[in-house]
């Protein structure tokens, strides 16, 4: 039957008292699977019953602020580099790529207006992070629009 197959058999049916989570105080429920429950030999455990092993250990709390920063370039350059877009001449995608409109001359033949890096930050989000909606909203940048639609209306009424 495995271990403490009475015990087990008891708890299920309510006839003995549920584990008790030794972290929590809550009870652990006699229906889950043991391979659930125990935790494993190498994360050496031994203050009793509990499911503090399963919680996720991993997870990074990420700022409310942590937002990817816009408008800032790449490194400007000035002679063209090879392997870089035929276009435009940013050293981070190939012509195949280029968002930029098709120049009659492209940059590498031209050498000027060479397009700066495109700037990749890694921020480490995790998925709810990446898909907020709201994440890096400011409520003041809309209270100076706001300011001026107001500063608009005073200008109408006074006409």
């Amino acid at each position: 039957m495995g271990y403490g197959g009475s015990v087990v058999i008891q708890r299920q049916s309510r006839t003995a008292d549920a584990e008790v989570d030794v972290n929590t105080g809550k009870m652990i429920n006699p229906h889950n699977p043991q391979f659930i429950t125990k935790a494993p030999w190498y994360l050496e455990q031994n203050q009793g019953p509990s499911l503090s092993h399963q919680h996720a250990w991993n997870l990074k709390q990420h700022d409310s602020k942590d937002t990817y920063t816009r408008g800032t370039k790449g490194d400007l350059k000035t002679k063209f580099v090879k392997g870089a877009c035929e276009n435009c001449g940013s050293t981070t995608h190939t012509k195949k790529d280029c968002f930029e409109r098709p120049r009659k001359k492209g940059a590498k033949w031209t050498g000027r207006n060479l397009a700066p890096d495109d700037y990749v930050e890694n921020l480490d989000m995790d998925y709810d992070a990446k898909h907020d909606r709201w994440r890096g909203y400011d409520p003041n940048e809309y209270m100076e629009v706001i300011k001026n639609a107001d500063e608009v209306e005073e200008a109408r009424k006074n006409k």
